[in-house]
């Protein structure tokens, strides 16, 4: 893996939000029609279908998104900005990348010890970022076992 420098650092998800945006909630009249749009878009299947499960019903006509999509457009920039703590925390901490993620690269994961000096990154397999969505039971394996 290569050490990448702070400042490489794009805004995470543009390209989802964009997809987002794209989509007319007031034309779009099915949640298969929402896929379909969207799957145009965003081509990995397991974050279309995490993404499509926060579109529910709003009124009988209506789909709506659960999360305030504009707003967080209009404050993406923020949401990836380093928030380090005031002090060294030394609490044992685990934190789990998706082997397909470059959210936590080398330059990171040094970063981080420098504020968690316990802390220890497992990598699960099969997944990128959202390994929620894309490994749910790896996920699951993997805390069950830390908090053991």
């Amino acid at each position: 893996m290569i050490d990448i420098a702070p400042w490489y650092y794009p805004v995470h998800h543009r390209e989802i939000l964009d997809a987002l945006l794209s989509i007319d909630l007031n034309i779009i009249r099915t949640r298969k029609d929402a896929e379909r749009a969207l799957g145009d878009k965003i081509k990995d299947q397991g974050t279309l279908f995490f993404l499509l499960k926060n579109l529910y019903w709003q009124a009988p006509d209506q789909l709506a998104w659960r999360f305030n999509l504009h707003a967080i457009n209009r404050q993406i920039e923020n949401v990836g900005e380093d928030t380090w703590p005031d002090q060294i925390n030394t609490t044992p901490l685990l934190f789990i990348r998706g082997e397909k993620s470059n959210y936590i690269d080398p330059y990171r994961m040094n970063e981080i010890l420098k504020w968690f000096p316990n802390a220890e990154l497992t990598e699960i397999k099969n997944s990128g970022h959202w390994v929620h969505a894309e490994q749910p039971a790896a996920l699951l394996a993997v805390v069950g076992e830390y908090l053991s």
